[in-house]
């Protein structure tokens, strides 16, 4: 009878590879900080998380479009109130106009009113664009 002693030293050579894969997939586990690494660890809950996490970051895209959003809003009103600012001055510079009493300067008045009333205007025109 001959004794092989080569079957011996297979079988713990694979329960050594068994037992190394497992340590490291635990080690692997243990430094990342997460219970699932891949779909082979649990696959329903892989595709769950997967799934959270998507819905997660639609959130924040979400958040930062409504604060980009606010952002534009205090623009437009920015704009909004420099126009208003402006056409009350074109209505301070109308009624000055209309005002009887400064005859002997009324020419230079005139020439002023005219060209702070076309930069008014650009500056309107400006915010338009905006």
């Amino acid at each position: 009878m001959i004794v092989n002693g080569n079957g011996l030293s297979k079988l713990l050579n694979n329960k050594m590879k068994r037992t190394q894969n497992s340590l490291e997939k635990t080690l692997g586990k243990i430094s990342t900080g997460q219970r699932i690494r891949s779909a082979a660890d649990d696959a329903s809950s892989l595709a769950i998380s997967q799934k959270m996490l998507a819905l997660t970051r639609g959130s924040q895209q979400a958040i930062r479009n409504v604060q980009d959003a606010g952002s534009l809003v205090q623009v437009a009103d920015g704009a909004m109130q420099e126009m208003a600012n402006i056409l009350q001055r074109v209505r301070e510079l109308t009624i000055q106009a209309m005002n009887g009493t400064n005859t002997q300067v009324n020419g230079s008045l005139n020439s002023l009113r005219d060209a702070d009333t076309i930069v008014i205007q650009n500056e309107i025109d400006s915010l338009k664009k905006i």
